[in-house]
Formats: C-alpha cells, structure tokens, sequence
C-alpha cells in the first residue's frame, strides 16, 4: 500500500473513532458532573505475543445501550498508552440504564506502519444513577489465529500493516479479572474528582466472544 493510501485510511479510521467517540472523565476535574451520567470505569491490557515487537498504542472499549433500552447513550471509552505500556484505565459517564461492551478495540506500531483491531464482543452491565462504577479488568492477548471459526483480532487490510502487526491473522485470548484494589487505587490517583467517592465493585459477569463470519461454531463464554 503505498503512502497516500495509508494517510487517507488513518485519517478515515480517525475521524470514524471521533465520530463515535465519548470522552472520559477529564482528568483536570475536581468534581463529577452528574447530568452527564454515572462513571465507568473498565482497566484493559493488550499483550501483543503474536508480534511482541507491536506494543499498543491505543485501548479502547465500545459500548452500546442494551437491547429493549433507548438508544441513546455509549459511545467509544478510549485512551493512549505509550513506551511500552500495555494497559490503561478507561472511564466513560453513562446515564443510568442496561448496557454492555461490544467491541474491544487497539491500535499498535507507528507510521508508516500501523495496525488496528476491533474484536466483537457481549458483555452485559447496568448503570445506577450518580454513581462510580468498577466493571473490573480485561486482560487481552493477541495471539496466531490457528482455528478458521476463531475471530481474527482484526480486518485483513491493509494487508502488510495487519500481517506486520499481528492483528490480521491473530485472534484475542480474552480473560475477565477483578482487580479492584489496583485499579481503584490507580484511578483515584488520575482523577482528582473521584479522590473522596466510593466505587462500586460490579466486575463483568461475562463476556460472549464472537465466531468469524459464516462459522457454525458457538460463542465462547468467558467468565471471571
């Protein structure tokens, strides 16, 4: 692919995420704005194994009101990692209802040579009002795609920034964790607003994983 191939696509997938994007908590807040919606708070890690040479450079979750609810609200919780980091604490406010986590997304490598994923997912959750919610931690692995039903962690192309990067022919490992204490801690010390609020412990009680498209084969369930 040459070079103005590859601008056009970073800048059709940028300005895609910040269609869709909801931004966070801000970081430089000393107090929650409730008429927002509650805080969401999810920590994920990405390990690259297939190509450790490809750490990732951006984390994201996307969320989307559950079936039978208005369909307003969720929207893209993202945010960047960078020398070497593998994880990232993600926040999103939400106005109170049933949701779930849909799609678990990464992007690793640098210019000219960058890759992307977006892996499908099930991943229900409810939202009280005017609270500070802990959905717990996602722990991804990014490894060889060996079985044909397995997802592939990303889209094919383009070919050579996905086949470098490991994403167009890597499936995720996907483990659920409860890691409160940690997270909770780490949280508190990024976001002055919620230094004093209690956080609710609500980990994912599961996570459906999808197959790739045209396979027979049943969802995996993964639970903590």
């Amino acid at each position: 692919m040459n070079t103005i191939c590859r601008i056009a696509l970073l800048g059709s997938m940028t300005a895609l995420l910040s269609a869709c994007a909801t931004m966070g908590l801000d970081k430089k807040a000393t107090q929650v704005d409730w008429s927002k919606g509650s805080v969401v708070v999810t920590s994920v890690d990405l390990k690259n194994e297939y190509k450790p040479n490809y750490s990732p450079t951006w984390l994201a979750i996307g969320i989307e009101k559950a079936k039978g609810e208005a369909s307003t609200g969720g929207g893209t919780a993202w945010e960047t990692v960078a020398n070497g980091q593998t994880s990232a604490i993600l926040t999103q406010q939400l106005l109170p209802g049933k949701y779930s986590i849909k799609s678990l997304q990464g992007r690793a490598g640098q210019f000219p040579v960058i890759g992307s994923m977006s892996f499908s997912v099930d991943a229900p959750f409810e939202v009280p009002p005017k609270s500070v919610i802990y959905l717990g931690h996602i722990a991804l692995t990014n490894k060889e795609k060996l079985n044909r039903d397995d997802q592939a962690s990303g889209a094919a192309l383009p070919l050579i920034d996905q086949a470098v990067t490991g994403f167009g022919n890597g499936t995720l490992q996907v483990t659920l964790k409860d890691r409160y204490e940690q997270d909770v801690a780490a949280l508190k010390n990024d976001y002055p607003a919620l230094r004093d609020m209690p956080v609710i412990r609500a980990p994912l009680a599961l996570m459906e994983l999808d197959r790739s498209s045209g396979s027979s084969a049943p969802k995996v369930i993964v639970k903590p």
